[in-house]
């Protein structure tokens, strides 16, 4: 009778854990089956571009989803790239904005692929999630007959749970940087950018999200998950003794205090360059702005003193 008991508590326990391993593994398998589509809304793909082979050249700007559009019967969703750029000239960098419509894809859940639209209605692939060991990439901004090699797929874990990931190896270009091994994720795109350009350009994913949450960030950048703004003031080299700004971080009211200069107005920007606080100041010494209402997050404070204007980060709490 002993034996017997035994016999049926191990066969018990054998079945649980059998049970126990087959509910992980369809868990675990349904969660890797799980096809993550390009977000349709509140999406940041933020990059970094700098090329070291022509002087005084940089990029930091990002692409931001702006709304939906149909061609041809189907529905995109609209890309506009913002930012700055830094241009050699006469000696000098000169900062220039970027603001301009960068094209608009379309999501084929079913077919696991997203297709691309810039120019005369005239669809191309962007990304393609079925990629199998051996196939082979070609960017749509091919200008020197790069490809890629799919060397390895497996799976990452992110902020939003897992995608799948492809290896890429570019051993035909012509200058072998960050693109030479990069990697293509499901749901986001490439560690060198939304369109993964090869060329002479160092180009990084620095950090991409949705809703403000971050879902990748580049392990390799130092940079936070904030938007690159151009704010096309001329910046005036501010002494700090003279004009204070406290407390920073800010909760509720913002002090600015000034000994010298006479300030016209000030504003309080946010990274989108959008002024949603202006103050026409009536006492120059003290000027206490109500931030009170405002979202937490990182803002900017622009301050005109006839016609010199600086500029100083504000943490809103």
């Amino acid at each position: 009778m002993k034996k017997l008991y035994h016999f049926l508590v191990t066969s018990y326990k054998l079945r649980r854990l059998y049970c126990f391993l087959l509910s992980a593994f369809c868990i675990f398998n349904a969660f890797a089956q799980n096809y993550k589509p390009f977000p349709t809304s509140n999406a940041m793909w933020r990059e970094t571009n700098m090329g070291p082979l022509k002087k005084g050249y940089a990029e930091d700007y990002q692409y931001i989803i702006t709304g939906d559009t149909s061609i041809n019967g189907k529905i995109y969703h609209k890309l506009q790239k913002t930012g700055y750029e830094f241009t050699w000239e006469a000696g000098h960098t000169q900062r220039v904005p970027i603001d301009h419509y960068a094209g608009c894809f379309r999501n084929d859940t079913l077919e696991k692929k997203i297709f691309f639209i810039y120019d005369k209605n005239y669809e191309v692939l962007l990304y393609d999630f079925n990629m199998q060991l051996g196939d082979t990439v070609y960017p749509i901004y091919n200008n020197h007959g790069e490809f890629g090699i799919i060397t390895e797929i497996d799976t990452v874990l992110l902020n939003d749970g897992l995608h799948k990931r492809f290896s890429v190896k570019c051993e035909n270009a012509p200058y072998p940087l960050y693109f030479y091994n990069f990697y293509i994720i499901e749901g986001i795109g490439s560690t060198v950018g939304l369109f993964y350009v090869p060329s002479d350009f160092n180009n990084i994913l620095i950090c991409f999200s949705i809703d403000e949450e971050i879902i990748y960030l580049n392990p390799d950048e130092l940079h936070v998950c904030e938007p690159a703004i151009y704010i096309a003031i001329e910046e005036f080299d501010k002494d700090n003794t003279l004009i204070k700004f406290s407390p920073n971080p800010v909760k509720d009211k913002l002090i600015i205090k000034n000994e010298e200069f006479k300030i016209t107005n000030l504003q309080i920007v946010d990274l989108l360059g959008r002024a949603i606080i202006d103050v026409i100041p009536q006492n120059n010494s003290e000027i206490i702005v109500d931030m009170a209402n405002l979202i937490s997050g990182l803002y900017f404070i622009k301050v005109n003193m006839n016609g010199n204007i600086i500029i100083e980060k504000i943490v809103k709490l």
